[in-house]
């Protein structure tokens, strides 16, 4: 073996004795990545620690909250029966404020008034009875969610969620007051609703002012205004005024809508007859008339012709009365539908008027027509 060559000797002692420790680190080997999952559950545990901590000082906060109110009832039971004291005494008693109890007053027991208990009782049994009925009828678009007291015939306050045809919801009705009245003669409902709004989103809109929004503001009863009706021309009120009655008025009791005391086919042929005296703008035909009841007729159809003798449209109501005008006679009927080609609308207010200034009342009321007089008659 060959002797290394002393200049290389001394080189290598001159690279060892400048090298420092740095170099001797650059020179090693790099450390391990640490996996990611150890991070992940360092974390995970990190945030059990923080949620355990946060039950434990919620804890401890509502046990110091408790123990707060336990000594202001106790010093409001001390202030109550030194005031009793002072009454009896005739001295003024000092006051101290007591803030917790005023913020947030501990409930007390007390005993609900039997009729408006009552109220309540028959409001949720109403509540039962009509969701049975939207659904039992398919009334698409509203779904009823909220109802208070029965009382005076309505039934309130109520809150009906609004649906798109998809099922989504878009909007809410609120009203003080939901009543219905319905036509057998015309086979359509309507649902009424009144002093409330229709809220969309944070914006709330009175009935009688659709298009303006009322600003949202805690218990302002100024946007419950006006009456929404909402008619429902295909669905047969007759289930509706077996199921709730009493959402129905005094009308919808069961009654013979005849008493028996009129020829109702002699009543039918003079009124055809009168309806035809004036016909250069149209005229009138009764076809149906289910019974009469003093003055009034029951459950009648009207068919409306123009001048040239084409059917327009037809009127079916519960309630008709002639009565007699300074002029004239009008037609007044209520609780109905007009029904124009394939379309059927309920009349607008529950009632349809028609007008015939050239009518003779006398003529009528001798033909033997059921007449309302303007005027109590004179012997």
């Amino acid at each position: 073996m060959s002797p290394v060559p002393a200049s290389l000797l001394i080189l290598a002692l001159l690279l060892g004795g400048c090298s420092d420790s740095s170099a001797a680190s650059a020179l090693q080997e790099p450390a391990p990545p640490r996996p990611a999952g150890s991070e992940v559950a360092d974390l995970r545990a990190q945030l059990e620690e923080a949620q355990a901590r946060i039950v434990e000082l919620e804890g401890e906060l509502q046990a110091e909250r408790a123990q707060r109110f336990a000594r202001e009832e106790e010093w409001l039971r001390f202030t109550r029966g030194l005031s009793e004291l002072s009454r009896a005494a005739g001295v003024k008693p000092p006051e101290f404020p007591t803030p917790l109890v005023g913020e947030n007053p501990a409930p007390q027991a007390s005993v609900e008034d039997p009729a408006r208990a009552g109220r309540r009782a028959h409001g949720r049994e109403l509540l039962a009875k009509l969701r049975a009925l939207f659904f039992a009828d398919e009334v698409a678009g509203l779904d009823l969610l909220e109802a208070g007291e029965f009382e005076q015939g309505a039934l309130g306050p109520v809150v009906l969620r609004e649906l798109d045809p998809d099922g989504r919801p878009y909007g809410t009705l609120c009203a003080e007051r939901l009543r219905l009245e319905g036509s057998q003669a015309a086979r359509t409902l309507t649902i009424v609703l009144e002093q409330g709004y229709e809220r969309r989103g944070a914006q709330r809109f009175p009935f009688d002012e659709p298009g303006a929004s009322v600003v949202e503001t805690a218990a302002d009863p100024a946007a419950r205004r006006g009456t929404r009706r909402i008619e429902l021309p295909e669905v047969d009120p007759a289930r509706w005024i077996a199921k709730v009655p009493e959402l129905f008025g005094p009308a919808a009791a069961a009654q013979p809508i005849d008493d028996g005391r009129h020829d109702r086919t002699v009543i039918r042929v003079a009124l055809n007859l009168l309806l035809r005296e004036d016909a250069s703008a149209g005229w009138w035909r009764l076809s149906a008339l289910g019974g009469v009841q003093g003055d009034v007729l029951r459950e009648v159809v009207l068919d409306g012709f123009d001048r040239d003798g084409r059917m327009e449209r037809k009127l079916f109501a519960d309630r008709m009365t002639i009565q007699e005008q300074p002029t004239g006679v009008q037609l007044l009927l209520e609780q109905g539908a007009q029904v124009r080609g394939d379309q059927k609308l309920p009349f607008l207010e529950d009632r349809y008027r028609i007008f015939l200034p050239q009518a003779d009342a006398q003529l009528w009321a001798k033909a033997g027509v059921p007449l309302v007089h303007s005027s109590p008659k004179r012997d």
